[in-house]
């Protein structure tokens, strides 16, 4: 259905996508690694509403899982814009906490603690953001034939130029930001079939905050004085 969905974007139907997109949330019981890849299709192609739903459901849904890969998956599809309400925020956080603690001692916990500095971060916990941050982009370099390695690692450095930009720091940021992307996996070649050419949950999870943090960069560049 996802693929479909796609198929419908390439298509310029982007009504049908939606609506596909809307079902294939739905689906019972929930399939943790589709409703994220159905989720971060609907945040690229901006189906807010949609997604606000997937979101809302897949939280309340692993809400009591001890499970890593459901509380990590839950999480991740939760963090890639920004949570509305605080319990929400309460329920992302405590996901990705679980997942971290689950695989404290493995060296591959490092695209958990991305995860984790999502969390943080949309929960506007700056200073635990960065360190978690700074864990997973550690994390990645000492094991780059891990999961997803770069992608881990350029996804946090975007993050971590968001929050020098919310602790008023532009200078800084931009220069991250600019190191960050100069680094990047490019975006997709089509930005219409994002998932082609074997990108990855993570990929998605980089591109979304290389655009977030760009729109945000150029937004306090525009209001500057």
């Amino acid at each position: 259905m996802n693929d479909l969905a796609v198929a419908y974007m390439l298509a310029n139907r982007p009504d049908e996508a939606s609506k596909l997109l809307e079902e294939a949330s739905m689906s019972a019981p929930p399939d943790v690694f589709h409703a994220c890849q159905t989720a971060l299709l609907q945040v690229w192609f901006g189906m807010d509403a949609q997604y606000a739903a997937t979101r809302q459901r897949m939280l309340k849904w692993a809400a009591n899982t001890d499970k890593l890969v459901e509380a990590s998956f839950a999480a991740r599809l939760a963090c890639p814009s920004p949570i509305p309400n605080a319990a929400m925020q309460e329920a992302a956080l405590t996901l990705a906490q679980r997942a971290v603690s689950l695989m404290r001692t493995d060296p591959w916990v490092f695209p958990h603690q991305l995860v984790l500095g999502m969390a943080e971060y949309r929960s506007g916990h700056y200073p635990a953001a960065e360190q978690a941050f700074l864990a997973a982009e550690k994390g990645a370099k000492e094991n780059p034939d891990g999961p997803c390695a770069p992608a881990v690692q350029s996804a946090a450095g975007f993050y971590r130029a968001m929050i020098l930009l919310q602790k008023g720091k532009t200078p800084e940021a931009a220069r991250l930001f600019t190191r960050t992307e100069s680094a990047m996996k490019p975006l997709p070649a089509n930005e219409k079939n994002p998932f082609a050419d074997g990108t990855s949950y993570d990929d998605m999870i980089l591109w979304l905050a290389f655009k977030e943090a760009k729109a945000l960069l150029n937004e306090t560049a525009a209001i500057k004085p």
